[in-house]
């Protein structure tokens, strides 16, 4: 779309930061732009919060400004854009998914960093408060890659998670979607909600152990309640060293549960 200035408008691209300047500068350093090469939108200012609690990123759009081609004296000044610009432009700010092409991060801390800003951008235009903290865990088994974390964080993000975790689990496919797009590639990336998840593998590594005691007292296998794979998984996982129980699951989704059975 073109402006008063004789330029036109091309990629936009959403950023965060601790402060505004920060947010400009990430954008900026995507687009490989000046700052008067760019039209700035602030769309949050950061907030400290209390106490350092419910403490906010500022978010920004960054948008190129391009000049505009020459009319050529044959031709009369079209009244509208281009359709590819029109596209362009359409594409980069209406309330969709953040799908600016980015260089691949260099690094696992670029890679966190670009994680943690896709996710905040997407509760933005989910109408969500919340903060996003980042972190590497580590691999569990230790031969396996580690899992980027990401633990959203605020008041009264119960929709978030849903029943037994249904939605929690959608937003983490959604994001291992647009995370694996942008660096081309599969992230070993994991969504939390308040440590939901972690407080539900700590609930679940008890359970199978008192199951797995269950099983060596009575000689008789037990199964669990039908649970997600990831679930599963970690059953799986705190029960394999265990001395005189076995672990298998069975039937078929979305009522696939764990068995315990005697060694």
């Amino acid at each position: 779309m073109a402006s008063n200035h004789g330029v036109v408008r091309g990629r936009s691209v959403e950023a965060s930061g601790r402060t505004v300047e920060e947010a400009v500068e990430k954008a900026l350093a995507r687009l490989n732009r000046s700052r008067d090469e760019v039209e700035i939108e602030v769309l949050r200012e950061a907030s400290s919060g209390i106490l350092g609690f419910g403490a906010r990123d500022a978010i920004v759009r960054v948008t190129e400004l391009l000049p505009a081609p020459p009319a050529e004296e044959s031709e009369p000044t079209p009244a509208s854009p281009p359709p590819s610009q029109v596209a362009e432009v359409g594409s980069a700010t209406r309330g969709t998914l953040p799908s600016a092409v980015v260089a691949p991060p260099a690094s696992a801390e670029e890679l966190l960093e670009l994680s943690r800003e896709l996710l905040v951008e997407l509760l933005t235009r989910m109408h969500v408060i919340a903060d996003v903290q980042a972190y590497w865990s580590e691999p569990e088994p230790p031969e396996e890659e580690p899992t980027l974390v990401l633990d959203i964080v605020g008041d009264d993000l119960g929709l978030l998670i849903g029943r037994r975790g249904s939605t929690l689990r959608e937003l983490q496919f959604l994001m291992r979607l647009m995370v694996g797009r942008r660096v081309g590639r599969r992230v070993n990336l994991v969504v939390d909600v308040e440590g939901y998840k972690q407080r539900r593998a700590e609930t679940l590594r008890r359970l199978a152990l008192e199951k797995a005691e269950q099983v060596r007292r009575t000689g008789r296998p037990v199964y669990l309640r039908p649970m997600p794979a990831y679930e599963r998984r970690i059953v799986h996982l705190a029960l394999r060293n265990e001395p005189g129980v076995v672990t298998r699951s069975t039937g078929e989704e979305p009522r696939r549960r764990v068995g315990i059975f005697p060694a």
